[in-house]
């Protein structure tokens, strides 16, 4: 699995809303189902959780983080599983 940068990128600055992808590349073959909790900001604490049925491309979002907002899409690029998950940019915001 592989957890890319948060992307908020504009033409100048930053948007409000953005997204974060999470790729699975299998070494062999991915299992029916993947269930991971996941981690997209790394302060050591689960902003959300996917369960990603692989066969079908049926995918569950459980939010546990406020910045997550839902499941933007799920693809197959070549042997990847591609899940992008919509995020709000908190940068800045008094929590």
């Amino acid at each position: 699995m592989q957890i890319h940068r948060p992307v908020f990128d504009a033409l100048i600055g930053e948007r409000k809303e953005g997204s974060v992808q999470v790729d699975w590349t299998p070494r062999e073959a991915l299992p029916a189902q993947v269930d991971e909790e996941i981690d997209f900001d790394g302060d050591g604490q689960t902003d959300f959780r996917i369960v990603l049925d692989t066969q079908t491309l049926a995918a569950t979002l459980t939010p546990y983080a406020p910045p997550v907002m839902g499941l933007e899409s799920v693809n197959r690029v070549d042997e990847k599983l591609v899940v992008r998950v919509q995020i709000r940019n908190l940068k800045g915001v008094q929590q």
